[in-house]
């Protein structure tokens, strides 16, 4: 047994070692091959490191021959080169006395033959020979030829003292074709900045000329006109000094300052353009930089003489001094329209300058040398002289260092305006214009608020317009219907407000002017804005921001201190619990008979004669003043905001101010719904009384009653009515924007006072149906009075009508259930249980019983 199993054990390792035996003789057999393939390649290796050898040793004795070659040329090539240089010298020392042997014959046969730009030309090439030839030449033994030499250059020396006479001759003619020849002779030459200075001097020259005659033939007209004047108050035995001159007088005279600088600037101006492109042919870019200032600086010498001239012909320091005993704005009227335009013109130029400036500062970057020359305009401190030109007096500490940052400001920009007494005496002018203008505002909105109330306070304010038979109106003659008054078609009336309050004449036209705004209903208002209007316009055209900015903030501190004042002393005056109605006129026939609807009272406002509408204008007027601030505001931001090219921080300080403005709103609303708050109250209890005939009117009715509402009314139609007169006074005293809001409160007020007394009453089937026609007739007649739908204000009374329609409890309850989730309710659960209890016919445990 242990034999057997012995056996087969050998056996197994028997045939375990014969495999791994042919598995090993696989393995030796496959690496030998593997083998064999690498000693062959290696084999071929070595074969080809044997070439690459024999290949370097051939290349090593290669270079070595090369480098022997090289070394015997390279002192050849030493020898070559300095030969080369040498011909180089001798080249162009030849071509320079070939050179200046032309140049002089060229020279004297171009000035022979008066050829000026090419004797230039010659003089320049002459200029860039080599000078040690020269001097080289005239140091040889060949002194004949040397004094030969000698005469030629001193011929090429001469000819720039031939152009200097020439130039001197060609001034003194005038001629501008020629003078410009000339200077592009200096130009040709390279005699660039000669070129500049004769050319800045000949303009400063020409704009002097022609503003010195312009400005001697001012003084004459200035000095005869005040030798006129003061005979002419010799005449009149007038001892007192007035500042307005007489009406032929200012005809005559007051563009007279304006044309004369509009004169230098345009002159200044067609200069600077008509010489742009001689500048930019003859010159390096950027030169241009240099003419701008001359003309700049001859601009501030002219404008200095002739704005001191105005000022000193206008008496404007004196004026100002004395604004407190002027007696009207008018006097100042035309100051101000002139003032205005001069420093137009004078920003309109300086903007003018600055941008051909940016333009020329641009191109001078390219030009190292011309921009080092700029930057040390830049750099260079500048003396500010404010004594000239400013009255130290009338200037406090804050003005005067506003004025000198601003000066610093146009003195640095693009280093071009160094001392500008231009800008200065505008910044003057300015500062000036603001005080005027301030004065013109608050002294014209005075005398116009003034004169109102003047004439409103001869009126009792108790106004009573139901008991007065406050409208006459004839219809017969109206043909055509009356329109609002409009600001643009206003001048003629306003200019009167600015007349003398001693003339006696005038008074009487204010009278009138007081009654047809009266008539008018709040015209007062348009008169107002017409007068702020008036003054934004006139800042607005100075084309400064800084004059628009100071003008919106004055008319914010007017809003504030005079107009919110006026209409709160207004308003407080008013009586509103003395108010009553009246309920029979003219108008309400024509309503009634559907001749006109209340939509259409307004227009015949014209037609109505007013005892004291004093309480009712002034609700206008307020109103009126904030749609108008709203609309100012609009087109302020709509054109003077974006018409201004000014820098973002102007325009953020613009934009404040003109927000400013805005916030002078709320105040006013405010003050307005407390005014509709206190009248609402008392229409209130005028209704009250009309409401309360709803309390007697049975819904508990049969059919034979039904019938009978049917053809008499016992409520609706009489509501109305009497609710018709009352509204049609109102349409008439009222705009359209108080009307809808006192219409919305009497609205809401009626809805209300229905609902409460709703809830006292008892309902059948058909005093249901009734109600619900009465409602119909109220709502339809309200939402025709408004612009605006009254539906919504009568939504839960709807429903309360809807509810009280239904035949049966259960068929509401199927309703109910049916629409709920589409139907918006204004009744709660607990509110819709009440309403359908004041049906007589509803069972109370059925109602009770509803899940709602």
């Amino acid at each position: 047994m242990d034999l057997s199993k012995l056996a087969n054990e050998i056996e197994k390792l028997s045939l375990k070692q014969t495999k791994q035996t042919i598995e090993l003789q696989t393995l030796i057999d496959s690496k030998f091959e593997e083998t064999q393939t690498k000693l062959q390649k290696f084999e071929k290796v070595e074969s080809t490191l044997h070439q690459i050898g024999d290949s370097l040793t051939t290349l090593t004795k290669t270079v070595t021959v090369t480098h022997e070659l090289s070394s015997k040329v390279f002192s050849k090539v030493g020898t070559v080169d300095l030969a080369q240089s040498r011909v180089i010298s001798v080249s162009n020392k030849l071509k320079d006395l070939l050179a200046l042997k032309t140049c002089k014959v060229g020279l004297e046969e171009a000035l022979a033959n008066n050829e000026l730009r090419e004797a230039c030309r010659l003089y320049l090439r002459f200029l860039q020979v080599d000078q040690s030839i020269i001097n080289e030449r005239l140091n040889q033994k060949f002194q004949n030829l040397g004094n030969t030499l000698i005469s030629k250059l001193r011929t090429m020396y001469e000819s720039e003292s031939s152009i200097n006479k020439l130039n001197r001759k060609v001034n003194a003619s005038q001629n501008v074709n020629l003078i410009l020849q000339v200077i592009e002779l200096f130009a040709i030459v390279n005699q660039h900045h000669e070129a500049l200075s004769k050319l800045s001097k000949y303009v400063r020259t020409c704009i002097a000329l022609r503003s010195n005659e312009n400005y001697k033939l001012l003084v004459r007209k200035s000095k005869n006109m005040d030798n006129e004047n003061e005979k002419e108050k010799e005449k009149q035995g007038q001892n007192t000094k007035e500042f307005n001159k007489s009406s032929e007088h200012d005809e005559n005279e007051t563009l007279i300052f304006l044309n004369n600088l509009i004169d230098l600037f345009d002159d200044s101006a067609s200069v600077i353009l008509r010489l742009e492109s001689f500048f930019t042919e003859h010159f390096i870019p950027g030169s241009s930089i240099i003419l701008l200032r001359n003309v700049q600086q001859q601009v501030d010498i002219q404008a200095q003489k002739l704005i001191k001239l105005f000022q000193s012909s206008r008496e404007i320091d004196n004026i100002i001094q004395q604004l407190s005993i002027l007696n009207s704005a008018k006097e100042i009227t035309p100051l101000l329209d002139e003032l205005v335009m001069i420093i137009k013109q004078g920003e309109m130029f300086d903007k003018f300058l600055r941008k051909k400036a940016r333009l020329s500062f641009e191109q001078a970057q390219q030009s190292p040398k011309l921009w080092d020359w700029l930057q040390g305009i830049i750099n260079k401190p500048v003396q500010l002289d404010l004594t000239s030109t400013i009255d130290e007096s009338r200037q406090s500490t804050k003005e005067k260092k506003l004025k000198e940052k601003r000066i610093k400001h146009h003195n640095y920009q693009y280093g071009l305006i160094q001392n500008s007494e231009m800008n200065v005496l505008i910044q003057e002018l300015i500062s000036n214009y603001i005080s005027l203008e301030e004065f013109y505002m608050i002294n014209s909105i005075k005398r116009v608020l003034d004169m109102y109330l003047k004439k409103s306070n001869k009126n009792n304010n108790n106004f009573d317009f139901l008991n007065t038979d406050f409208m006459n109106i004839s219809l017969k003659n109206s043909s055509s219907n009356s329109s609002s008054g409009n600001i643009s078609n206003k001048e003629g009336f306003n200019k009167n407000y600015l007349s003398d309050s001693n003339n006696n004449s005038d008074n009487e036209k204010n009278e009138n002017i007081i009654n047809e705004s009266e008539k008018q209903m709040g015209l007062i208002v348009e008169d107002i804005f017409y007068l702020i209007t008036k003054s934004v316009f006139r800042a607005f055209n100075s084309n400064n921001v800084f004059a628009l900015i100071a003008i919106l903030n004055h008319i914010s501190t007017i809003f504030k201190s005079l107009i919110q004042n006026s209409f709160e002393n207004r308003i407080s005056k008013i009586s509103w619990s003395d108010l009553k109605i009246k309920e029979g006129n003219e108008i309400l026939e024509l309503v009634e008979n559907g001749q006109i609807s209340l939509n259409e009272i307004p227009q015949y406002k014209e037609q109505v004669k007013y005892m004291n509408s004093e309480p009712f204008i002034a609700l206008n007027d307020l109103a009126q003043t904030i749609d108008y601030l709203k609309k100012f505001k609009k087109d302020l931001h709509g054109q003077c905001i974006k018409s201004f090219n000014s820098t973002p921080k102007e325009l953020k300080l613009l934009e404040s101010s003109v927000t400013g403005i805005e916030d002078e709103i709320k105040p006013l609303q405010g003050l307005l719904l407390e005014s509709q708050n206190v009248l609402l109250k008392t229409m209130q209890a005028k209704l009250k009384s009309l409401i309360e005939n709803f309390i007697p009117t049975n819904y508990d009715i049969n059919d034979i009653q039904f019938k009978e509402y049917s053809v008499n009314d016992p409520f609706a139609f009489q509501f109305v009515l009497k609710l018709t007169k009352i509204l049609s006074s109102l349409k008439v005293l009222l705009i359209e924007s108080n009307f809808e809001a006192i219409l919305k409160g009497i609205i809401s007020y009626v809805a209300r006072s229905f609902e409460v007394y709703l809830k006292r009453k008892q309902f059948s089937l058909l005093g249901g149906l009734q109600f619900e026609k009465d409602l119909r007739v109220i709502s339809n007649f309200f939402s025709n009075c408004s612009k605006n739908s009254a539906r919504i204000y009568f939504s839960k009374l709807s429903q309360i009508a809807y509810l009280l329609t239904h035949e049966s409890v259960k068929e509401f309850f199927n309703f109910y259930k049916d629409q709920n989730n589409n139907m918006n309710w204004k009744l709660s659960s607990q509110d819709i249980r009440k309403i359908l209890s004041l049906r007589n016919d509803f069972n109370n445990e059925e109602i009770n019983k509803l899940n709602l």
